[in-house]
C-alpha cells in the first residue's frame, strides 16, 4: 500500500519476493542499530573540502558509516532512512556533533590553524533539541570555538518547520556557528525562504556539476549555476560546489564563481588520519 501510495497513488502494487527480502533487511538493520552506537560501531569519514580563492583545503565534511559486524562497511544510503526512524538516531546525533568537535581540535591543535568539520543534521536533531545548548557545550568540552562547527541542513529539512528550524539556527550562529544549505536546487529553493533563512553558504548539487560537462545540459546547467553563483554573492553568501569529479568540472565551476569545491578529484571520504587540513592543491594550471 505504502509504495503504492509513493509511486503516486491509483495504482495496485503487487507484494513479491523482493519486497519481502527488502523488508526483512530493514528490520534487521533496525534491530541492529540499538545496539550498534554502544558497540561503537559508527565512525566519522571526512571528504576535504577546497578553497578555490587559496587553493588550500580549509575544512571537510564528516560523513557516517556504519561498521556493520556482518554486512561490513554501510555508508547512509544502506541505514540512514532506518536509522532516521530509530530511537537509537538521537544518540547518534548527539555523537555526531560532539566528536566533529573533538575532530576539529585536534587538527587546529596539530596545525595551529583554524579549520571547520561539516556535520549533517537531520530536523529531528534540530528541531527536537535545544541544539544551542548542545553545540555550546560540546564545543567547551572539546577546548574549540564553536566557530569550528558548520551544520549543513537540507533544504527539505527546513521547510519541514521553517520557524523552528530559522530559529535554532539562528541561535547556533550567534555562537559561530556556520550553517549551509545543501543540494541547493534540488528540493523547493523558493528566493523568499532563502532571504529569511541564516545561511552562509549554500552547496550546488552535484547533479548541476555533473551537467556541466555533458554535452545535452551543458547550456542550461552552466546558466544555472552561474545564477545561483549571482544570486549568492547579492546575498552575501558563498558557494560549494559538490561532486566534483573531473578537472573540467572543477575548471568550469571556478570560472563560474564558486567559492569552495568538494568531490572525489579534490579527495574521497577517508578516515581523519589521512586528511591533510590547509594542504595546497592545484590541478595544473586550472587550480594554480
Amino acid at each position: 500500500m505504502y509504495q503504492a501510495k509513493r509511486a503516486g497513488g491509483s495504482q495496485v502494487w503487487s507484494f513479491g519476493k523482493e519486497d519481502a527480502l527488502r523488508l526483512s533487511h530493514r528490520r534487521r538493520l533496525r534491530a541492529d542499530l540499538e545496539s550498534a552506537s554502544a558497540a561503537r560501531q559508527f565512525e566519522l569519514y571526512y571528504q576535504p573540502q577546497l578553497d578555490l580563492h587559496t587553493g588550500r583545503i580549509f575544512g571537510a565534511e564528516a560523513l557516517l558509516r556504519w561498521n556493520h559486524p556482518q554486512l561490513g562497511l554501510l555508508t547512509p544510503a544502506d541505514f540512514l532512512d532506518v536509522l532516521l526512524e530509530s530511537s537509537a538516531y538521537e544518540a547518534t546525533g548527539d555523537w555526531l556533533i560532539r566528536l566533529a568537535f573533538r575532530q576539529a581540535a585536534k587538527w587546529q591543535t596539530e596545525n595551529s590553524i583554524p579549520f571547520k568539520v561539516a556535520v549533517n543534521l537531520s530536523a529531528t536533531t534540530i528541531q527536537n533539541c535545544d541544539l544551542a545548548a548542545l553545540v555550546a557545550e560540546a564545543a567547551e568540552a572539546a577546548c574549540v570555538c564553536p566557530s569550528a562547527l558548520d551544520i549543513e541542513v537540507t533544504e527539505n529539512v527546513v521547510m519541514s518547520d521553517f520557524a523552528a528550524a530559522s530559529r535554532a539556527l539562528s541561535e547556533v550562529r550567534r555562537l559561530g556557528v556556520t550553517v549551509s544549505l545543501d543540494d541547493f536546487g534540488t528540493g523547493y529553493s523558493s528566493l523568499a525562504y532563502l532571504t529569511r533563512l541564516p545561511v552562509d553558504r549554500i552547496k550546488i548539487d552535484k547533479s548541476f556539476v555533473q551537467e556541466l560537462t555533458a554535452k545535452e545540459t551543458c547550456h542550461r546547467a552552466h546558466a544555472m549555476v552561474e545564477a545561483m553563483v549571482a544570486l549568492s554573492r547579492a546575498l552575501g553568501i558563498r558557494t560549494v560546489a559538490e561532486g566534483i569529479e573531473t578537472e573540467a568540472q572543477f575548471a568550469l565551476v571556478k570560472e563560474l564563481g564558486c567559492d569552495a569545491v568538494q568531490g572525489y578529484l579534490i579527495g574521497k571520504p577517508v578516515l581523519a588520519a589521512r586528511i591533510e587540513p590547509y594542504a595546497k592543491i592545484s590541478f595544473g594550471t586550472v587550480g594554480a
